[in-house]
This record gives structure tokens, C-alpha cells and sequence, in this order.
């Protein structure tokens, strides 16, 4: 049941992270999004993010967790953020650059874009860790 929650989850923070990014109630929505389906629909762009997430979690998550191990006792919010930061760039890097799907990319624009970003990321995980653990 859990692994259930994961995929829904996972694939909502995606989700979240492209609505925010892209939404300016003064304006309306902009003309770049951070997911691109360019000839997948948006549910299968959340469902390849989440599996991709998924094994970033399982494999890579925790040997940066374990590298960043000092650090956490001193600076816990900071080390949390550049983990997630880490994170969203080696997700961008593999979907881009390593799995290179045709009609489909991952891309933030910008730098502030890519600290809101991470903050909405490390948010939203934060919450699913405390839902989902004990």
C-alpha cells in the first residue's frame, strides 16, 4: 500500500512543481512549462518522473544522505534543501542527457525557477515523510 501512495505522491509533486512554476495569476499561464510532454500526455510524462524518482530515492537518496551525514547536525534545513536541489539536478541530467526520450524533457528555467523548485520539492517530501512515517 505504501509503494501506492509513493507513485500517487511522487507524482503530484511533480505535477505541483509544474503548476507552480508555470502559474502567474496576473498573468496566466506562460508559454514554457517545467515538464514537456511534446507528444506524451502528461500523465505518462508524472508516471516516467515517478519511476525515475522512485529509483533515485531507493539507489542514489540515501548515499547522498550518508555523504551529507556531518553536515546534517549542524545545518539540518540547509542540507535537506541541497539534497533535494541535488536531487531535482540528476533527475534533469537523466532524463535529458542519459535517457533522452524522444518528445519528452525535463527542464527548469532559471536559477530562481530552480530554487522554487527545490523549495516546493522539499516541502512536499517533508510533508510525505510525515504523513507516511512513523
Amino acid at each position: 500500500m505504501k509503494i501506492i501512495f509513493s507513485i500517487l505522491i511522487n507524482a503530484w509533486i511533480l505535477w505541483a512543481m509544474w503548476f507552480f512554476l508555470q502559474w502567474d495569476p496576473t498573468k496566466g499561464l506562460p508559454d514554457w512549462v517545467i515538464i514537456s510532454p511534446l507528444g506524451f500526455d502528461m500523465w505518462q510524462t508524472l508516471l516516467l518522473g515517478w519511476v525515475i524518482l522512485w529509483i533515485m530515492n531507493v539507489t542514489i537518496r540515501p548515499i547522498i544522505k550518508i555523504l551529507a551525514l556531518p553536515f546534517f547536525l549542524v545545518f539540518w534545513g540547509f542540507v535537506v534543501f541541497l539534497i533535494n536541489g541535488v536531487m531535482l539536478y540528476l533527475f534533469n541530467y537523466i532524463i535529458n542527457q542519459i535517457l533522452n526520450i524522444p518528445g519528452m524533457s525535463y527542464q527548469i528555467d532559471g536559477t530562481v525557477n530552480f530554487i522554487i523548485a527545490v523549495a516546493i520539492f522539499t516541502i512536499l517530501n517533508m510533508f510525505y515523510s510525515f504523513l507516511f512515517n512513523k
